[in-house]
């Protein structure tokens, strides 16, 4: 069975509360409609993105010198990259409604457990790392 666009693009949105002791539900339709402009930015992201590979494949000699960046990233770059996974727009929309939902409980789900992986990660996985000569 074929869908249509506006199909696959329609979402519902549901909201369930307790009242007078029932389950209740309410819920809400939603779809979003792409204009020339979302696809002109999609467009030129992936432009750009194939563009600084294209400029740069001249660098990369083989496999190993595109994976580990030919042993030449310095380690502030290297923490800069560590740091920068977990500022992502998932995280930080995602931990902004989180807290607007559930309010300080979403930094203590942060506290146990995004830090304690980020120490487990400097003080076990850095000297493999360092000593791989990856770097």
């Amino acid at each position: 069975m074929l869908r249509t666009w506006h199909e696959i693009t329609k979402f519902t949105f549901c909201k369930a509360k307790i009242s007078d002791g029932l389950l209740r539900t309410q819920c809400m339709d939603s779809s979003f409609h792409l204009n020339w402009i979302d696809y002109s930015i999609m467009l030129t992201y992936f432009v750009f993105v194939l563009g600084i590979g294209w400029f740069l494949k001249k660098y990369m000699k083989s496999s190993s010198d595109f994976l580990m960046g030919g042993k030449s990233i310095p380690a502030w770059i290297t923490g800069l990259a560590f740091i920068s996974t977990n500022l992502g727009a998932l995280e930080v929309i995602g931990m902004g409604a989180s807290g607007a939902k559930y309010g300080m409980a979403t930094a203590h789900f942060y506290w146990i457990g995004a830090i304690p992986a980020m120490i487990f990660l400097g003080l076990f996985m850095m000297p493999f790392y360092y000593g791989s000569k990856a770097r």
